[in-house]
């Protein structure tokens, strides 16, 4: 998507200029000096629509009511193509526990998903949450994956899906060790799920691995490890989830993935080394990982600079398009695949500062990229690949994302944007607005306000939204 960007278990970073990046673990910091830059999280893996407006930079978020809205339009569901049922999830911190908390849109309110979004929402856990991601599947399910932190600092990655009626594991995917750890030890510490859902609601999940000394040093080692639900089992995929993991991988980070039209991964990562990163790629044929055109070696698909974790998104043929933000420059860099070989795209955005935060990116209806990225002022820089260069087009109001930033497509030209803004009285809420394909629009009062989240007692952080196309 995704981030970046997560919870009082591993925030705030927004605002730093880092070659490192702080996580949160129960009480405990550890800081992963990797020269690979903060770990924010991208956008679902859906793709997203562009729209060729003014730029618009809008203003800073505000603690005014619905009545005082900035937005062009209310919604209305009876015109153009059926909604997307865009969901969000995000992390709620409740009675100092972090919970994983989710609403869905059903064309007129946001509601609840068996109890998603009160107490202890989805997670429900004495343990804190950390890194929540969202997926949908083919007829709008969500299906939820983040970071269980036990006080004794080990943690697992967890899954739910929601069924229709419950929200249930696949295969003891939230309990015990979950999909990550057979058995839960003191040195795993999994980190930075990704989740993508794809044809015939096949999931996948990837996410950083480090391994801690017995003392809670990190880290012994540094792999990613990646695992598909097969309706059955989580399986490994050539040995992706066990030793170094995909491809003999050691100290990479921050994996993002995504699933094409063949129902095959493509995973991108940052592989650390000599205090900067290259970011590295590759794609499951259905037997093998393949490099596409040294994708995984050498300069990768972008080359070794200081900076910030991929952004991935596949096209409609599953070519895979790869961006991120380097720190020392604070401009993105892109590169997509044509199917043959990998074209520079150039620098999407720039503000000379070392403020502005890694890029979400999608990609539209007619396979052009659209990469969002916050500035140091905290607006929102979003722009469109138009074949020769990237054209601005125009931002939300009233959007001042404090982190969290996410963009999923809808039917049609919609696509809804989310994230969190830390208000006056210095609680954080999370917010998303509508594009609607002529103008922006609230969702029943979720760009103004106190957002989607103005119900909730604590802190509401880390958002992350999915939609049917």
């Amino acid at each position: 998507m995704n981030e970046e960007t997560h919870s009082t278990s591993n925030t705030p970073r927004w605002g730093r200029c880092m070659r490192g990046r702080w996580v949160m673990v129960a009480a405990a910091v550890v800081l992963l000096t990797t020269g690979c830059g903060d770990d924010d999280r991208r956008a679902p893996r859906d793709a997203g629509a562009g729209v060729d407006a003014a730029t618009d930079t809008g203003s800073p978020a505000t603690d005014a009511g619905a009545d005082a809205s900035p937005f062009d339009a209310t919604p209305t569901p009876d015109a153009g193509p059926p909604e997307g049922m865009p969901v969000v999830a995000w992390l709620e911190s409740v009675s100092d526990v972090n919970q994983v908390y989710l609403r869905r849109w059903n064309g007129t309110a946001w509601e609840e998903l068996g109890g998603s979004a009160s107490g202890g929402g989805i997670s429900d856990g004495v343990n804190s949450a950390s890194y929540v991601d969202v997926a949908v599947g083919s007829a709008g399910d969500p299906v939820v994956v983040w970071i269980d932190n036990e006080p004794s600092a080990s943690a697992a990655v967890y899954v739910r899906r929601w069924t229709g009626s419950t929200w249930e594991e696949l295969d003891g995917s939230a309990t015990g060790g979950g999909i990550s750890n057979p058995v839960r030890v003191d040195t795993d510490r999994p980190q930075s799920p990704t989740i993508a859902v794809g044809a015939g609601d096949n999931i996948v999940v990837a996410w950083n691995h480090p391994v801690f000394t017995t003392e809670g040093a990190c880290c012994v080692e540094q792999m990613f490890y990646l695992r598909r639900w097969n309706g059955t089992v989580w399986e490994e995929l050539d040995g992706s989830a066990t030793g170094p993991g995909i491809a003999g991988v050691t100290y990479g980070l921050h994996p993002d993935v995504g699933i094409g039209p063949d129902g095959h991964p493509v995973v991108a990562w940052n592989q650390s080394g000599g205090g900067a990163c290259v970011i590295l790629l590759l794609r499951w044929t259905g037997s093998s990982w393949e490099q596409l055109a040294g994708s995984a070696g050498g300069n990768g698909v972008l080359p070794r600079a200081s900076g910030g974790p991929p952004s991935l998104a596949l096209d409609s043929l599953g070519n895979p398009t790869v961006a991120r933000q380097l720190s020392d420059a604070s401009y993105a860099s892109a590169r997509r695949w044509d199917g043959m070989a990998w074209q520079d795209i150039g620098s999407p955005s720039s503000d000379g500062s070392c403020g502005g935060r890694a890029p979400t990116l999608i990609v539209d209806s007619s396979d052009a990229p659209i990469l969002a990225r916050r500035d140091r002022d905290a607006t929102l820089d979003l722009r469109r690949w138009n074949g020769m260069g990237w054209t601005v087009l125009r931002s939300p109001p009233a959007m001042a994302p404090s982190g969290g930033l996410g963009l999923a497509a809808e039917p049609g030209e919609r696509f809804v944007f989310t994230w969190s803004a830390r208000l006056s009285d210095g609680d954080f809420e999370v917010y998303v607005v509508r594009w609607n394909g002529s103008e922006y629009e609230e969702l029943a009062g979720s760009g103004t306000g106190g957002g989607l989240s103005d119900t909730m007692v604590g802190d509401s952080m880390a958002p992350h939204i999915a939609a049917v196309r």
